[in-house]
């Protein structure tokens, strides 16, 4: 029981509870049925990584801060944000 629950503590075994009622007499009782499952992370350290990866989420998009509130996006597209009312005021025109 100490191994199961030192997999669920680093996220390769998930817990599902079901909860169902069982009959007895004079009426229902509730019960919980926990199963187990091996998760994600349970499945790549036994058997590696899966050849399908996310997508990186910013391919392609080159973002680096440089300096007091300045940063550089893409091919050189600098945002400064001392003009950040300029803008608002330049969106409302």
């Amino acid at each position: 029981m100490s191994n199961l629950t030192h997999l669920i503590d680093r996220g390769w075994v998930k817990t599902i509870d079901q909860e169902k009622t069982v009959r007895v007499k004079g009426g229902t009782v509730p019960s919980v049925v926990t199963r187990y499952e091996i998760a994600a992370p349970g499945i790549e350290k036994l058997e590696g990584e899966s050849e399908f990866k996310p997508p990186d989420r910013y391919a392609g998009i080159n973002i680096a801060a440089t300096g007091s509130n300045v940063i550089t996006l893409g091919d050189g597209n600098v945002v400064n944000a001392q003009f950040a009312q300029l803008h608002s005021e330049l969106n409302a025109l």
